[in-house]
């Protein structure tokens, strides 16, 4: 009897603890298959998503900007966003992305963004870093200094931007008003201490505190890859923008083609090491601005192998502070086209292909095929080398201009007469009167270029068909003489399209007035006729300090 009850007693027990622990388990299950309220709403992001699992349509029909949003949303900092090849994906405003991101389309063909909508100047794509504060110095910061002295760097990262901004007007084209072109640059920090933030390198420039307002912005950028994507707007004549990249680091655009963005195609401001490149630009040009592609107020960038035509200035370095150290190379930019009033460029407005608007400091210009253009290459700027260019069919007022700024070396360049223009060019309208497809001048040369704290370097170029003359110097400010302080002109080869007869004159440097160089170097340049032979008469209105 006493076993029998020991026997009850342990059943019992033994059931309990059976029925404890299968409710536990069925517990635990309802608590892991249905999450708390908190868990529910938590949002899930991902490294790369397609914006057709966010919804989008891509018929061109369809708005699809909430979607394409959306998706933005789900994507992982970093991460990418995947649009299909050879949809149209219309959108109604612009999408502003402000984390590092990358867009691409699965497929051969690019994706296209539609925007219908051009009543504002906003751009279809924006992306955008944020400045993190604004502080005002009150010491000297001196050129090639990298550690900055800052009131509190807690707030300070490695890989942050500072921009300096000065209220000084920029020494050469000195605007003032709503443009305030003045001093400044933008640089990368790579450490802090507790007072200084340190920068990749050294400044480029000098500011005092006791002549001049200074201001420095902390930036925390972002990093932004797009590639095979085009950007398309409905034809307009508002000013509107196709992409704008502001407050980037070590960015990247390819292949990215963009049409009908009358204002900037691609505009990159205040960023750092940006690189552009295998693009097309088609009809930038409102005639106010119309930038083909344009790095404002930036460092480090690289514009190259792209292609832009219909537009009134191909590629443009400048900002309302300097833009330093960018690099224009291999790009080929093409005139004709009409400006939106529906005026004719070469005829009726002016055109350029490549240049400096306005700041700009330690610019190359290299490799550029420049060809239909009133100018080819159009400098605003200090400190410039251009190099290798080839300027190809009609240069209507010359292959390169120069004004406001100082130092320029011009290497290594030639002109190629004829009216063959590269297929993508052909669908550009010329002028019908336009008939003589070469280049009346290489080289002007502005009296607002600085010229008597100036080296100009002149060499190796190869000019052919040239009809007015070699060199031609401006005078802008009404001083009626040159000082140049080194004039160098060595070893270039030019054919002139005029014959030898006395109305129609050559000259190899042409100025109504004197100019005086301290230090100048003449030899091994040769002018040939038509026929390959020297001129028989070779103009100079040129004057030095040596010999007259």
């Amino acid at each position: 009897m006493i076993i029998f009850f020991i026997f009850l007693v342990l059943a019992a027990i033994l059931l309990v603890t059976f029925w404890t622990n299968h409710a536990q388990k069925k517990d635990n299950v309802t608590s892991e298959s249905k999450p708390s309220i908190e868990q529910s709403e938590e949002k899930k992001t991902y490294s790369f998503i397609n914006v057709h699992d966010a919804g989008a349509i891509g018929d061109g029909k369809h708005d699809d900007t909430k979607a394409i949003l959306n998706a933005i949303g789900q994507v992982k900092d970093g991460g990418s966003l995947i649009f299909d090849s050879n949809k149209i994906y219309l959108v109604a405003e612009t999408i502003k992305i402000t984390k590092d991101i990358t867009l691409t389309t699965k497929g051969q063909t690019n994706a296209t963004l539609l925007m219908g909508s051009n009543r504002k100047k906003e751009p279809v794509l924006y992306f955008t870093g944020k400045v993190k504060d604004t502080i005002k110095i009150n010491t000297t910061l001196k050129t090639r200094d990298i550690h900055i002295k800052l009131p509190n760097s807690d707030n300070v990262d490695s890989d942050d931007l500072l921009l300096i901004e000065s209220d000084t007007p920029w020494y050469f084209d000195p605007r003032t008003g709503t443009q305030n072109l003045h001093k400044g640059e933008l640089h990368r920090i790579i450490g802090a201490n507790k007072s200084e933030a340190i920068l990749s390198e050294g400044l480029w420039d000098t500011y005092d505190p006791d002549a001049e307002q200074i201001e420095v912005k902390l930036i925390d950028p972002i990093k932004v890859n797009v590639e095979k994507i085009n950007v398309v707007r409905a034809p307009s004549n508002s000013r509107t923008i196709g992409m704008k990249l502001e407050y980037t680091s070590n960015s990247s655009i390819n292949n990215v083609n963009v049409r009908n963005s009358t204002s900037t195609g691609i505009h990159v401001i205040s960023s750092y090491r940006t690189i552009v490149q295998d693009s097309i630009v088609v009809g930038a040009n409102d005639k106010f601005s119309g930038y083909g592609i344009q790095t404002y107020g930036s460092s480090y960038s690289i514009i190259k192998d792209n292609r832009v035509t219909g537009s009134r200035r191909g590629i443009d370095v400048s900002g309302y502070y300097p833009d330093y150290y960018t690099t224009v190379e291999f790009n080929t930019v093409f005139g004709g086209g009409k400006n939106e009033f529906g005026l004719h460029y070469l005829t009726e407005d002016t055109q350029y292909g490549v240049g400096s608007h306005s700041t700009a400091n330690y610019t190359v210009f290299r490799g550029n095929i420049l060809g239909n253009l009133n100018y080819g290459i159009n400098i605003r700027s200090a400190n410039v080398k251009i190099t290798q260019n080839k300027f190809l069919g009609l240069i209507k007022g010359s292959c390169i201009i120069l004004g406001y700024g100082k130092n320029a070396s011009i290497i290594d360049n030639e002109t190629i007469s004829g009216n063959q223009v590269p297929k993508f060019a052909s669908d550009i309208e010329l002028p019908k009167n336009i008939k003589d497809f070469n280049a009346s001048t290489f080289l002007i040369v502005k009296r607002s270029y600085e010229m008597d704290e100036s080296k100009l370097l002149i060499h190796d170029n190869r000019a052919e068909d040239i009809s007015k003359e070699f060199i031609k110097f401006l005078d802008v400010k009404e001083m009626k003489s040159f000082q140049i302080k080194v004039l160098d002109i060595l070893d270039n080869n030019i054919k002139s399209v005029n014959s030898n007869s006395n109305d129609n004159k050559f000259f190899f440097i042409y100025s109504e007035f004197p100019i005086t160089a301290n230090e100048s170097r003449f030899s091994n340049n040769t002018v040939l006729n038509q026929t390959q032979k020297p001129m028989k008469r070779i103009y100079y209105n040129f004057k030095n300090n040596k010999s007259e």
